[in-house]
């Protein structure tokens, strides 16, 4: 992305010694470096075309990412050959027990999605969305051990038309949906999260999980 992460990773102390941001999105790529200037490499390539030394990395982070990559073998395979044995991949995704907001909306979302797009049956590969398509393809894989699954739960508490405007611009299948279906969508979820309010404000609460695998030792 823009490079939010990055720049928390970057002021960290004491610093890393390397930092390498991967985007597939150019102009994304030209955010970053604006932000960031020559504190970290910034590659505009996708995930499983981007080049680095071998086992030349500690760890590797993705942010809501990881799920989007077909195929996305690949993407693990660039991921392995990048760590050094015994380095982490972590990445954060969504949950899979959703609370009872979320699943409210949801169940708003995903119907009229498939009104505009009867073909879309969700992104990424299906086994990314499991634990057990999880270790199938991580552990499964003979490239990572030790697979690990955290629940944190992210709250936001705001307005709920300032809420529904976040989400409108954080779920990417939004953009699969006509204007005038975003347009219903807004409404919709809206009147949803006022029923939630108390004192104006409404508590959202993303069921989120970080995922964690260690390299394995080359055989």
């Amino acid at each position: 992305g823009n490079g939010p992460l990055l720049e928390v990773l970057a002021a960290r102390r004491p610093p890393f010694a390397r930092i390498v941001g991967v985007d597939a999105c150019a102009p994304e790529i030209e955010r970053a470096r604006a932000r960031l200037g020559d504190r970290v490499e910034l590659l505009a390539c996708a995930a499983q075309d981007f080049e680095v030394e071998p086992a030349s990395i500690d760890a590797v982070l993705s942010h809501h990412a990881f799920y989007l990559f077909v195929p996305v073998e690949p993407v693990i395979e660039r991921i392995a050959r990048a760590l050094r044995p015994g380095g982490t991949f972590a990445f954060m995704t969504l949950g899979a027990q959703p609370n009872a907001l979320f699943a409210e909306t949801m169940a708003l979302f995903g119907p009229l999605t498939k009104r505009d797009n009867p073909s879309f049956g969700g992104w990424g590969d299906p086994r990314v969305w499991t634990r057990e398509g999880l270790g199938a393809l991580l552990v499964g894989s003979g490239r990572f051990r030790d697979l690990r699954f955290d629940s944190v739960d992210l709250a936001v508490e705001e307005a709920p038309a300032k809420l529904c405007d976040r989400l409108m611009r954080f779920f990417y299948s939004v953009d699969l949906q006509r204007p005038e279906t975003r347009e219903e969508l807004c409404r919709a979820w809206t009147a949803l999260f006022e029923r939630h309010a108390r004192a104006d404000r409404v508590r959202f609460t993303f069921p989120s999980m970080i995922v964690r695998a260690t390299a394995a030792s080359p055989r």
